[in-house]
């Protein structure tokens, strides 16, 4: 029942349509509205605060309105990093175990096409935190020396709420990922994410 190809799962949200971003929960593939609502939450500024600028790396907050969680924007440069490599590396899920060292678990659970799948992602959190669980759809698009990848938080049947994690939610985080034409990238990252409760 579940093989590679999960479109049978592909969810509408209410009130959907090509004219905005994705809802949490909603399963489909991601269309240029989505990618270009992505691009101006990186290229967007405006009630954005500064709260680190050191080494070439520079950490933004922004209140969300009446969400009890800011979205966090972090923009770095990688002098001797390729766009593509950045990319490369963020995107595997099995190497992403030689980098990340709160991984649990990472499954690929299913593909809606070439460029939209939906996976499990499981976290190792500090004592006294409990650890943290998500699914996610993932969206990518890769254009000349412009990488883009992104996820939101959504159910799948597979992979339902499990003892002992506490599921978070991402609304949207992600990676806009571009040559600085010096053998290098620039490396923008936004996330609004809820790790849900305290503990």
């Amino acid at each position: 029942k579940f093989n590679t190809q999960c479109t049978e799962f592909i969810v509408m949200a209410e009130g959907g349509g090509d004219c905005r971003f994705f809802k949490v929960g909603e399963i489909r593939p991601a269309n240029d509205y989505d990618f270009n609502y992505f691009r101006s939450l990186i290229s967007d500024f405006s009630d954005w605060r500064k709260s680190h600028d050191k080494n070439g790396v520079t950490v933004y907050s922004k209140e969300m309105g009446k969400a009890s969680v800011k979205m966090v924007k972090v923009r770095a440069e990688f002098k001797d990093v390729l766009p593509g490599t950045f990319y490369d590396v963020i995107h595997d899920g099995k190497y992403r175990r030689t980098w990340d060292e709160n991984v649990i678990e990472d499954v690929d659970i299913c593909a809606l096409d070439d460029n939209n799948d939906i996976g499990y992602y499981s976290m190792d959190c500090p004592v006294p935190l409990k650890n943290r669980d998500l699914v996610n759809q993932r969206s990518w698009r890769v254009t000349g020396d412009e990488y883009i990848v992104f996820n939101h938080s959504v159910a799948h049947e597979k992979y339902p709420p499990r003892k002992n994690f506490i599921r978070a939610v991402s609304y949207v985080t992600g990676f806009l990922i571009t040559s600085n034409r010096n053998d290098g990238c620039n490396v923008s990252y936004i996330s609004h994410s809820d790790l849900r409760a305290i503990f």
